[in-house]
């Protein structure tokens, strides 16, 4: 190769990086936010049918992903589940109450 002249490897990287969104490593997706709440609180919380450690009222920094979420509790015969859509540098907030999945409260 003379001096002065780019590989066609290295020109398909330099092209790659400019012109694909999101390959630039300084545009790495960035994670979401899920806050998984319930009425009563204390309920059991499984996101891809894994019971996490923390119970409700829990956040969970997630990948941008659909996760399958459910909520499930002795007390107030809990029983919630849905699938979540979670989105890269946003926040979501489910509730979970003895009628099923609700507006989060304030």
């Amino acid at each position: 190769m003379k001096p002065g002249r780019i590989s066609p490897v290295m020109q398909a990287g330099l092209f790659w990086l400019a012109f694909v969104p999101g390959a630039s490593p300084s545009q790495a997706p960035r994670p979401g936010t899920l806050t998984i709440t319930s009425v009563p609180t204390g309920a059991t919380i499984a996101i891809n049918n894994q019971t996490m450690r923390e119970t409700t009222q829990a956040s969970f920094v997630l990948s941008a992903a659909t996760y399958n979420v459910s909520v499930t509790g002795t007390e107030a015969n809990l029983g919630c589940s849905k699938s979540v859509a979670v989105f890269s540098n946003r926040s979501m907030r489910l509730h979970c109450t003895a009628g099923g999945w609700a507006t989060p409260p304030n």
